[in-house]
């Protein structure tokens, strides 16, 4: 049965690969049987803004080649996050050990704002870290229950608006997409003191669509009382999906996806939207309205498809 799902999913980027084999194909599905991570790969700030500049530049430079007009932003995402990283380097040991540097970390920052040592050597070694994971937690053929969930270790230097996704939808027996309806979601974000004390728990709008939810927050704002600031740490989504026709066709897996994007400062706003390709990838893009107002960053996406009998298949 997965190999026939396997196939249904990959048929098409198999067949344009000239190269592909049965071999290959084998491997996959190997992989697949053998997976047992959940956790997606960890990436901090400074990784982000080096791929988002990286992929700009790139967009560009096909522009121009293809002789398309393009406007060049003002700054980069590499130079936006440098600047931002600059005015971190100068606060006090107190206020860094408060927003979750370690001493290791406030040290090589303090030798940076010294200049003993280089950006790039500083910005590898304290930057924010984002460990993002996509679990399943319940999995038969009537009902799964999908997590994604996100975790900074320090307060980051961006502090605009934030936003997240995942991206949900059932396979049956046949490796068929399966019609199915949302029973239910919930988007949760837990806010911090600067001093990395909890503060409380929110639970910001959500966008939902047939196969996704998504949602934007403030990464950085004043407490209700207006005396303090606070730091969006975590935060989650939950999916909840059956097939949409009781007594009807089962579940055999799902295919989640979940991603994080990440603004460049405070006045940016952005703007989140999930699709679902015709070969079943499912992608969520994020940018900012206007352009001018700052950049948005996103780590890189992993999804899963977990099958109803607990295992799965990590894609890479």
């Amino acid at each position: 049965m997965k190999r026939r799902i396997f196939a249904f999913l990959l048929a098409i980027t198999v067949c344009s690969m000239m190269g592909a084999t049965t071999a290959a194909a084998y491997r996959l599905e190997e992989t697949a049987e053998r997976s047992d991570s959940q956790t997606m790969e960890s990436k901090s700030e400074y990784q982000m803004a080096i791929e988002e500049t990286q992929r700009m530049e790139a967009c560009a430079k096909t522009n121009l080649q293809s002789g398309n007009d393009s406007s060049v932003q003002a700054k980069t995402p590499l130079e936006e996050y440098k600047e931002a990283f600059d005015v971190r380097a100068e606060m006090d040991t107190e206020t860094l050990s408060g927003m979750g540097y370690s001493s290791a970390e406030i040290d090589i920052l303090q030798k940076y704002k010294n200049g003993e040592c280089t950006f790039e050597e500083a910005a590898t070694r304290a930057a924010a870290v984002l460990t993002p994971s996509l679990t399943c937690t319940t999995h038969t053929k009537e009902r799964y229950v999908v997590k994604y969930s996100w975790e900074w270790d320090k307060t980051p230097v961006g502090l605009g608006e934030d936003g997240f996704a995942m991206g949900l939808y059932g396979i049956d027996n046949q490796s068929n997409r399966l019609i199915t309806k949302l029973n239910s979601s919930t988007a949760a974000v837990t806010y911090f003191y600067t001093d990395n004390s909890y503060y409380k728990v929110e639970f910001p709008d959500k966008e939902i669509s047939q196969d996704a939810v998504s949602t934007k927050f403030d990464s950085y704002k004043l407490s209700d009382l207006g005396d303090r600031w606070v730091w969006a740490k975590r935060g989650y989504i939950t999916m909840t999906i059956s097939p949409a026709v009781s007594g009807g066709k089962t579940f055999e897996a799902v295919r989640a996806a979940g991603e994080y994007g990440h603004s460049s400062h405070r006045l940016a706003q952005i703007n989140i939207s999930v699709t679902v390709s015709a070969t079943g990838d499912i992608t969520a893009t994020f940018s900012i309205a206007p352009p001018s107002s700052g950049s948005v960053t996103s780590y890189g996406k992993k999804q899963i498809i977990f099958y109803n009998d607990g295992s799965k298949f990590v894609e890479a």
